[in-house]
């Protein structure tokens, strides 16, 4: 029972989905972080950033057209979406009419901005990335100097494998070769989105995220055989896209054959003004917060990496992505349950949807608590002794300052999804002044506070904005009110977070002074 209940769970199969991504990284680093030299492994905490990028590339349709796919399912009879336009609540069946254009729209509007998004990497990504191929040109030399000094320290054995690994070196040209295999794979995966919001808009979210963990593990076995067949940097690259377009050949493959193939006939992209129309000004809305949340994190990793010290750099990065990492696999707790609200609001079963909610921002508070705190304490120990890393783990206090900056925006994004199931969306305002404080706290601090000045700025905009804003907007979602909903969900998770970073020392003033 237990078994059958967690294989059809939304939110048991996208926290493996999300999980088995995030071993791609852990498993994977520890192999680069002994193979790679530094300048490699600095390129390759760049290009995993840049492909957190195609995450928030389309601009918000994805949720807003799963949402809306969700309504038409619901039996959904209009383009306003709207509780007190509609009348009576939707009788529950699905209505194809509607389902079909929203399906061709989608096919267009992907098939567009995919050119734009091509575009934009090839320009913006490609001035990213030149300092850090350039540095590629002056690896062989800085491994036969550590060779040289390992054999007059006696350590023969370290001195052969730097010398083994002058002529593995990745390339300038090969670097690129990989830089432009994730364009175009890019480019193609991102065509096939129209195709998740069908899915997730019908009720299918398990079913895709069981499918996307099972395509994880392949490409979790496979990363590993690069090293061992002594593959370089393109290797890597090329193997994780393969599982890229594998995944998104498999999302059409499921579009067409579910709901007794109604859709075998796929509706070929059209581009209908009124379907457009009906998305658009939530679409705007969750982009511009997607883009201003993620985005501006994101590019001060990137601007960071424009640093000349590529081991500091590559520690950034790395604690970055694992900070973003806990992020993501926690919000799959409200976001895989964001198309049955979307129903239930529909519907209007609001204690269903109070109750529903209530599950969903809990586990995914508790989701975030839990490794960040645990980070915290293992962290430096997870690097150097569990990876074998020579790239530190950063400091104490940026990673006690990324954990709060994380479960702060956990908090309010969740709150904001949840007001988002109704067709309410204001991502783009808390999203837009928290980008704002990001960037001006670091700007302003980077000269003083160094790297600690980027999650300083990320906490203040989440705790000091997106929390307290967040919440004022989900207090309007049906059934649910204020205090009850945060004594039930947030405040066990955040007295064991703070409790944790209090026992380790990161609450004293003596770890918030500049060294």
């Amino acid at each position: 029972m237990l078994m059958r209940r967690l294989w059809n769970s939304p939110t048991a199969n996208t926290w493996a989905a999300f999980t088995v991504r995030t071993l791609n990284v852990v498993l994977v680093l520890p192999l680069v972080l002994r193979t790679f030299t530094d300048a490699e492994t600095a390129l390759w905490s760049v290009f995993s950033t840049l492909m957190v990028f195609q995450t928030v590339a389309d601009f918000g349709f994805q949720a807003t057209f799963t949402r809306l796919t969700a309504y038409a399912f619901a039996g959904a009879r209009s383009l306003t979406f709207s509780r007190e336009a509609d009348g009576e609540a939707p009788e529950g069946e699905p209505n194809w009419e509607l389902i079909r254009r929203i399906v061709g729209a989608t096919r267009w509007l992907y098939r567009t901005l995919s050119w734009a998004l091509g575009g934009l990497c090839l320009v913006l990504g490609t001035a990213l990335l030149w300092r850090r191929v350039a540095e590629l040109g002056l690896a062989p030399e800085r491994l036969v100097q550590q060779a040289a000094v390992a054999r007059l320290a006696g350590d023969t054995g370290l001195a052969e494998r730097l010398l083994s690994r002058v002529s593995g070196v990745t390339t300038q040209s090969e670097a690129w070769i990989a830089w432009g295999i994730i364009v175009v794979t890019t480019m193609c995966s991102f065509r096939g989105n129209g195709a998740i919001c069908y899915l997730a808009g019908g009720g299918h979210v398990a079913l895709v995220r069981r499918w996307e963990a099972l395509f994880g593990l392949g490409a979790l076995v496979t990363s590993p055989l690069v090293f061992w067949w002594n593959g370089n940097l393109l290797a890597l690259i090329l193997t994780n896209q393969v599982w890229v377009l594998l995944g998104a050949a498999r999302n059409q493959w499921l579009a067409r054959n579910l709901h007794e193939g109604r859709l075998r006939e796929y509706p070929r992209p059209h581009r209908d003004r009124e379907i457009l129309r009906a998305g658009w000004p939530q679409a705007w809305r969750a982009g511009l917060g997607n883009w201003a949340t993620v985005g501006s994190v994101q590019l001060g990793g990137l601007l960071y990496a424009q640093q000349k010290d590529s081991s500091a750099v590559a520690s950034y990065l790395i604690s970055l992505r694992l900070a973003q990492a806990i992020s993501v696999v926690s919000g799959g707790a409200v976001y895989s349950r964001l198309p049955r609200l979307a129903g239930l609001w529909s519907r209007r079963e609001d204690a269903a949807f109070a109750k529903e909610a209530g599950r969903g921002v809990g586990l995914c508070l508790w989701a975030s608590a839990i490794p960040l705190a645990g980070l915290a304490w293992l962290g430096p120990w997870f690097l150097r002794s569990g990876l074998q890393s020579p790239v530190p783990f950063v400091a104490e206090r940026t990673w006690m300052l990324l954990a709060l900056a994380v479960f702060c925006d956990r908090y309010g994004s969740a709150h904001l999804a949840l007001e988002g199931a109704g067709n309410r969306v204001r991502w783009h305002i808390s999203a837009s002044v928290c980008a704002l404080i990001f960037v001006t706290v670091g700007l302003a601090g980077f000269p003083f506070l160094g790297v600690d000045a980027l999650p300083l700025g990320m906490l203040l905009g989440a705790g000091g904005f997106l929390t307290w804003f967040g919440r004022i907007g989900s207090r309007k979602c049906p059934g649910i009110s204020w205090p009850a909903f945060d004594w039930g969900t947030a405040a066990a998770p955040a007295a064991v977070l703070l409790g944790a970073l209090a026992l380790r020392g990161g609450c004293t003033a003596h770890h918030f002074l500049p060294r």
